[in-house]
């Protein structure tokens, strides 16, 4: 797939199928179901689940958490938010289940005055979809907003995604 940024793009759940497909036979894995605890022992790792509170061994510890990683916080020693630096950016991506581009190939872009820009891009699914992204971007004046965007943020994905549908409500 061509996009905005990139000569060839592999999405995010196609990506996830190429590493998972070869392994989800042969290798345990766990769904649903974060990471609370782990300790790195000379032979394996103890992991405790933030769910079920389950304590199991494991040989290694694969962690797919995001931008906010509490595994990667736990390897650097810090906090899930220390090594991170806002430059006032926020995006939201999502897929709409309807292709709204007429089969087209391009990425249709808005952007206003205020600094919102919404994105639509074909989407390679042959059922017929759209991807979209929202992008906000604060300024060092807009530190409430800014704010805001990053509780929401820490709230999870309903309250971010309301947020955000609130910040783009008259965008257009």
């Amino acid at each position: 797939m061509h996009s905005v940024t990139s000569e060839c793009e592999i999405f995010r759940g196609a990506l996830a199928k190429i590493f998972i497909d070869p392994i989800i036979e042969r290798v345990t894995t766990i769904f649903d179901e974060s990471v609370d605890h782990f300790e790195q022992r000379d032979d394996s790792v103890l992991v405790t689940f933030a769910k079920s509170k389950a304590i199991k061994k494991y040989d290694f510890l694969i962690a797919g958490h995001g931008i906010r990683s509490k595994i990667r916080a736990a390897m650097l020693n810090t906090s899930a938010e220390e090594h991170l630096l806002s430059k006032g950016v926020h995006v939201a991506y999502f897929t709409i289940k309807t292709e709204l581009l007429q089969g087209g190939q391009l990425t249709k872009w808005y952007n206003t005055t205020n600094r919102p820009a919404i994105f639509l891009r074909p989407d390679p699914d042959p059922a017929g979809r759209t991807r979209g992204n929202l992008m906000l971007i604060t300024t060092d004046r807009e530190l409430e907003t800014r704010q805001k965007l990053h509780e929401a943020i820490r709230n999870g994905n309903e309250s971010y995604m309301k947020l955000m549908e609130e910040q783009f409500y008259d965008a257009g």
